[in-house]
């Protein structure tokens, strides 16, 4: 995967993340990799396994901030297991300041940002992160309990694959990738979020 700010580009890899300089659209130029405690090692096994656990967003206050994480590939039954983060201030992109390494409890697959860049959605299992202070990170919520709820019966424990705010970010729409909930065209929930622990389901 690969996230953007400013005129960088940041593409995970099972290597690191590289920063690439895309100022000039047709010579970009490899500025560094970033390696740290969130993509040094995967339960994939091997090192860097950030792959698809990467995250950027410019905030309104002009800093940039960008979401590093050990890749996980188990889905929302996974055992509780530390999952590491990398946090860095990107806002001069070509050259990214560590802030620090959280570690969620559970397992993360994918990394989304809200539009304001100060909360972070995980999934696999849904999971919620405020970054407003991208240095100290905080209010951890596990919305995974809540989302039991409207889970099917005959297929349970979907696999929330994707989690996107919406501009506002009073709307997250979670995307399944449950096979039973795929063949009868329900492969997503929108949930409207009041509250990380007040959920009400739209759909």
């Amino acid at each position: 995967n690969m996230a953007w700010a400013g005129h960088c580009a940041f593409v995970a890899s099972v290597n690191g993340v590289a920063v690439v300089d895309v100022s000039d659209p047709a010579a970009p130029q490899l500025v560094t990799t970033l390696h740290g405690g969130g993509n040094a090692f995967s339960v994939l096994g091997g090192a860097d396994q950030t792959l698809e656990t990467v995250a950027a967003a410019q905030r309104p206050d002009g800093r940039s901030v960008l979401l590093a994480g050990r890749y996980g590939e188990g889905a929302e039954a996974s055992p509780a297991v530390p999952t590491p983060m990398d946090v860095f201030d990107v806002t001069d992109c070509q050259h990214p300041q560590f802030l620090t390494t959280y570690s969620w409890p559970r397992n993360v697959h994918n990394l989304t940002i809200t539009p304001d860049g100060s909360h972070v959605w995980a999934t696999m299992p849904v999971q919620y992160l405020d970054i407003s202070d991208p240095a100290h990170p905080s209010d951890y919520h596990d919305l995974d309990t809540e989302l039991i709820k409207f889970e099917n019966p005959v297929a349970p424990n979907q696999n929330s694959h994707e989690a996107w705010p919406s501009a506002d970010a009073t709307r997250l729409y979670i995307g399944t990738m449950d096979g039973y909930e795929w063949n009868n065209n329900q492969g997503g929930y929108t949930t409207t979020i009041i509250l990380p622990e007040q959920i009400q389901l739209v759909k």
